[in-house]
């Protein structure tokens, strides 16, 4: 997974989502080292505590795969499936500011 926070384009809302992808240590092209990937998914974790949305992830992890916006349901090696924090019911803008502290905008 991979912490993502974009500004859609000027007036409208950012949003912080994580992009979860198939993969795994064992592909000849996984990109990361098994240090690289452990290092990664505690940066995950660190980021998903620091907003308060570990139920919210649990919970996403939890239900029944759903397709969202014509996208699969499951990750595959061509597309990602997206967990959206700010759609979560606990985000506010409290959360936003601090996002917007941590991340950097990508237009």
């Amino acid at each position: 997974a991979q912490p993502r926070h974009n500004k859609m384009g000027a007036g409208m809302d950012r949003w912080v989502a994580f992009n979860i992808y198939v993969g795994h240590l064992a592909q000849p092209s996984h990109p990361l080292s098994p240090e690289e990937y452990l290092e990664s998914v505690e940066c995950v974790a660190e980021l998903i505590t620091m907003f308060d949305e570990c139920r919210y992830v649990r919970d996403f992890m939890s239900t029944k795969p759903t397709s969202r916006r014509m996208l699969p349901s499951t990750p595959r090696s061509d597309t990602a499936v997206t967990l959206v924090l700010n759609n979560s019911l606990a985000w506010d803008e409290r959360k936003l500011e601090l996002a917007d502290k941590i991340f950097s905008y990508r237009y």
